[in-house]
């Protein structure tokens, strides 16, 4: 049985399961039926017969359908509800979307409709299993009914949503492919309500030290390729709506698309504030927790039995702080990706804004040196994958050689034998240690990124436009990267000290090795880049008009000097970035 807090979490989101399984359940059947208004007119187009139409847009994929949910029932049994809703969505959405694409050839639609059956066939039957895990056998009966409504008002939806959406486009290929927005729109709601189910779906709640596992096993189902995979059908869906008569209306609808797709990241910024605080909550709670030294306290379980009710047990407690703060890291790491993917959405539009100017409106001839036959924005591509990877390596370099600084001192003044707790001059001296090389490691890097802003601005217009592609797209992939590693070492740990009770062995050593190199990648680099890549851009667009301008009025010979000069400053900072905070031997 549910203890009372696990009870009422569980009566309070199993209504967001309802939800998601009834509307998954409307858009299989929107889908299924949404071509059925349209056969004759796709049989016309398509030069086949209507019958032959009939069965294989609609009979087929009914089939097709019943098959899935067959096939779905065991997946179900396999991976879990949540894993086949999310896949099934996926499927459709992609497949429906393609109609606009690939709609126009009759064995290229099949393909399409026996995909979307197969995706079908997944909502359906994940509708009873989701129900039946969160609500009670007193419950079922009336929450299952909740199918025999969704699927009439699907059906409604399909039979009058395919036939108006294609008279307003103008087309049954893009009205059947905007269906496919109703569906990612019950995608994006599913999947917060998936990730919550993991945590509290009701089998997994009296499960003993699952905090630290549960977060590794997110942190390794979401790696940079899904995560950019992501970021990439966001941006391809605005690219494929500004399609739709918007080039009479701008230069470049998509671009534009992708500027409301980085304004709508940032309306996360909340959500995203409030989901990447949690991770040092939980950090600090734990330290706190730690240097209170509370359990050392003379007569404090007493006092604490008198006064509260109950009799503290300071060994769970540390356990179920540090499962906590496995959960943090998790949060923190998927909190990260949402900034760093806002920054290169961003980018884009900044990027978009430079060509304009720099082609004079996007004239043809200027366009064609936007190209890897071009060798200046060539090498651009290849200087901004090299300045990613600077910037990561000096980054945790700072903080190593802060860090082991402080370790130095700490044995060279700090008696640690026989004393629970330093004292504050000695903590003060830390803090000081550790702030002054990370102000040496912000001063280095901050210079570099600068006078190399310059000094490639400078160079050559179309080479700087190269170095803010690669930027933003090295970036992306490097911090999500950094992002995941980072928060998966540090969960290594806490598995090895929570749930294996290794701690002082070789395999607990190990793991702490591998949190030094955690710590850096989630908290320092990864986080780093996202205002790396906001500055190069915004900065830039400053920078590359300064040099245009500068190369009109004086010479191009000036400017080469001046990118000469920027460039030796930047390489100099790059130097002390590196040997000036290396750990020398003694």
């Amino acid at each position: 049985m549910f203890g009372m807090t696990e009870a009422m979490q569980c009566t309070r989101f199993r209504w967001a399961i309802l939800f998601v399984a009834a509307t998954s359940v409307v858009c299989a059947m929107m889908i299924t039926m949404s071509l059925a208004p349209l056969v004759g007119e796709i049989s016309k187009d398509l030069g086949i017969d209507v019958g032959v139409a009939s069965f294989a847009f609609l009979g087929l994929p009914m089939l097709v359908l019943a098959a899935g949910i067959g096939l779905s029932g065991f997946l179900i049994d396999r991976l879990g509800v949540f894993p086949v809703i999310i896949s099934s969505q996926l499927v459709i959405v992609l497949a429906t979307a393609s109609i606009a694409f690939f709609g126009d050839n009759y064995t290229a639609l099949l393909a399409i409709r026996i995909v979307q059956g197969i995706g079908g066939g997944g909502l359906i039957a994940a509708f009873t299993p989701a129900l039946a895990l969160w609500f009670p056998p007193r419950e079922l009966g009336r929450v299952i009914s909740f199918q025999g409504i969704a699927v009439p008002i699907g059906l409604m939806l399909g039979l009058n949503g395919g036939p108006q959406l294609s008279r307003v486009f103008g087309s049954w290929r893009f009205g059947l492919s905007a269906l496919s927005v109703v569906v990612l729109i019950v995608l994006l709601i599913s999947l917060p309500v998936a990730i919550m189910a993991r945590r509290l779906r009701p089998g997994g709640l009296q499960r003993e030290n699952k905090g630290a596992a549960d977060s590794m096993r997110i942190l390794f189902r979401m790696p940079a390729f899904w995560l950019g995979m992501a970021m990439l059908s966001l941006m391809a869906i605005a690219a494929w709506i500004s399609t739709f008569g918007f080039a009479t209306l701008m230069i470049a609808p998509a671009v534009s698309a992708f500027g409301l797709v980085a304004f709508g990241c940032l309306g996360m910024g909340p959500v995203t504030i409030a989901v990447d605080s949690y991770g040092p909550v939980t950090d600090n709670a734990q330290s706190v927790f730690e240097l209170s030294t509370i359990e050392n306290i003379p007569n404090i379980s007493g006092e604490i039995q008198k006064d509260f009710g109950f009799t503290p047990d300071f060994d769970k407690g540390k356990e179920n702080l540090e499962e906590n703060d496995g959960a943090g890291n998790t949060f923190k790491a998927t909190a990260k990706p949402v900034l760093i993917g806002t920054a290169v959405v961003g980018a884009t539009t900044m990027i978009f804004s430079i060509i304009v100017a720099l082609t004079n409106k996007l004239q043809p001839d200027q366009l064609a040196k936007l190209s890897i036959l071009y060798a200046p924005f060539l090498l651009g591509l290849i200087a901004g994958g090299a300045v990613i990877y600077w910037f990561t390596g000096a980054s945790m370099q700072a903080v190593t050689t802060g860090a082991y600084r402080a370790v130095e001192f700490i044995k060279a003044n700090i008696k640690l034998e026989g004393v629970t707790m330093a004292s504050v001059t000695d903590s003060k001296k830390v803090v000081e240690i550790c702030t002054q090389y990370a102000q040496k490691g912000m001063f280095n890097i901050f210079l570099t990124v600068f006078f190399a802003t310059l000094a490639f601005a400078f160079v050559e217009p179309y080479f700087f436009i190269g170095y803010l592609i690669s930027i933003a797209l090295f970036g992306l992939y490097q911090a999500i990267f950094m992002a995941n590693a980072g928060g998966a070492w540090d969960n290594a740990k806490k598995i090895v000290e929570t749930e294996l009770k290794q701690k002082g062995t070789p395999l607990h050593d190990a793991t702490v090795v591998g949190d030094t190199v955690g710590d850096p990648f989630k908290d320092t680099s990864s986080v780093a880049l996202n205002p790396i890549i906001k500055f190069t851009t915004l900065f830039g667009l400053l920078a590359v008009e300064l040099a245009v301008s500068l190369t009109r009025d004086q010479s191009a010979m000036f400017t080469d000097v001046l990118a000469a000069v920027f460039l030796l400053i930047s390489v100099f900072f790059v130097y002390r970035s590196f040997y000036g905070m290396r750990i020398e031997r003694k």
